[in-house]
């Protein structure tokens, strides 16, 4: 079922917009990822 939806929302979608939404959840991990990070990330000097 979700193969068929993301099949069909796919094939609709621009390279633009595709490349976007892949760049901002690349954003959105990197963020998370810094987030998780942050107690070490204040204690470097």
């Amino acid at each position: 079922m979700s193969n068929w939806f993301a099949r069909r929302r796919l094939r609709g979608m621009g390279e633009v917009h595709f490349r976007t939404i892949v760049i901002g959840f690349m954003a959105l991990s990197d963020v998370s990822m810094l987030w998780q990070q942050r107690e070490i990330l204040l204690a470097l000097p």
